[in-house]
């Protein structure tokens, strides 16, 4: 039995943080996975996670010495969002700061989630460039409050990553 469409708003809406939680788990599983069996084990990725989400960083990802500290956002790909919120704090104090945004959408044939990627930040061993020129993001939280610290940085920044192989080489300047 699948989800239809009310169920599925009803999932999006009053179970977000479930529905985060999955897609978090699903896209390191296939960061892990493509990094593991396309390049060896010298490139598994590591994942540490952030005990505080109080300066952008959700997950810290480490792949052959490389180090990247990533802010996640998930969207359904149905959504029209006009920018997403990102933390000034990742661009500040963040070496190699970076934002992945998982684009997500339900295959009808098999019940599973397929990713799109889009991706701002800067090369590995970059600073994330400035979104010091982006007004002050004022859309409310999960909890209802305003977050604090963050901007309204325009969906046009992000760059659409082909698949999770070309998202794991923009991430840690692997090569093909």
């Amino acid at each position: 039995m699948s989800l239809n469409e009310g169920e599925m708003k009803k999932l999006k809406t009053n179970n977000s943080v479930y529905v985060e939680k999955m897609l978090e788990a699903l896209f390191i599983s296939e960061l892990k996975q493509e990094a593991l069996f396309r390049y060896g084990m010298e490139y598994m990725v590591r994942v540490a996670y952030s005990e505080i989400d109080d300066e952008g960083v959700d997950v810290i990802l480490t792949c052959a010495g490389k180090v990247r500290h990533v802010q996640l956002k998930a969207m359904h790909a149905d959504t029209k969002e006009i920018s997403k919120p990102i933390h000034e704090a990742l661009a500040r104090t963040n070496i190699s700061g970076c934002v992945v945004v998982l684009v997500w959408a339900v295959n009808p044939e098999t019940n599973r989630i397929n990713f799109k990627y889009k991706f701002f930040g800067g090369e590995v061993g970059q600073p994330l460039p400035s979104i010091d020129e982006h007004r002050k993001a004022s859309k409310p939280g999960r909890t209802g409050k305003k977050k604090p610290n963050t901007r309204a940085v325009s969906r046009t920044r992000f760059e659409p990553v082909a698949d999770v192989s070309a998202l794991l080489q923009r991430l840690f300047g692997l090569e093909g």
